[in-house]
């Protein structure tokens, strides 16, 4: 039962070689593994069953896909960035007159990095860590959808003071790329107000913003922040 309590995805596949298909579960999906300590048990059964690719998450079983690999490994990597996140704040800080140059703003710092690079919405810059560039697409998409906002285009609750409108903004933009590569994508709010909110600040948009002007977003101001 030790490999179903690891942090990493576990995936099991039933392969027909007959036909040339396969099936997937997701154990942490089907099992219970505390029960299994509690009552000593050691074996466990699965269940494999053919089903729509279209069916909603969560999906217990389905068809092993290109489509349906591919998402998993996504799920992989969002839940190891949300660890990242998780055990960053664990890091004991550097003391020091700057506390933003601590051991944990850096570490945090550098999995937000990385995990916006990964999708694609940011660009190396060859620079020193921490320092980034918004793609020039995913720029103009975010000042669309603040001009939405202003406008009051966009449905739901949305913040009326103009540093949580732009921490709004990013997390529309990381929403809006996860849609890209797979609908059936999240990311736990936690982890996600993370990312948003350094990516506001890699935008050009982390400061104060009149709603009559309209905001620059220049990569020349894309040094993110140390959260």
């Amino acid at each position: 039962m030790r490999w179903m309590r690891t942090v990493d995805m576990v995936v099991v596949v039933l392969w027909d070689v007959e036909r040339e298909t396969g099936w997937y579960a997701l154990p942490k999906r089907q099992v219970d593994d505390w029960r299994g300590v509690i009552s000593g048990q050691r074996y466990v059964s699965l269940s494999f069953a053919e089903s729509s690719l279209e069916a909603l998450p969560p999906l217990t079983t389905d068809l092993l896909t290109p489509r349906t690999a591919a998402r998993l490994a996504w799920e992989s990597r969002i839940n190891h960035f949300c660890n990242l996140v998780l055990c960053s704040a664990l890091v004991a800080d550097e003391k020091g007159p700057d506390p933003t140059k601590g051991a944990k703003a850096r570490r945090l710092t550098l999995i937000l990095q990385e995990f916006l690079g990964l999708l694609d919405i940011i660009e190396p810059s060859g620079s020193e860590p921490g320092e980034i560039v918004v793609t020039a697409g995913w720029r103009a998409r975010a000042l669309e959808i603040y001009d939405a906002l202003l406008a009051g285009d966009l449905i739901g609750d949305m913040p009326t003071d103009p540093p949580a409108q732009l921490v709004a903004v990013a997390e529309q933009v990381i929403a809006e790329r996860l849609r890209a590569i797979d609908v059936m994508l999240h990311i736990p709010r936690a982890p996600l107000g993370h990312a948003a909110y350094a990516l506001a600040f890699a935008l050009g948009l982390g400061r104060y913003l009149d709603r009559t002007a309209r905001p620059r977003l220049s990569s020349a101001e894309s040094g993110m922040p140390h959260t």
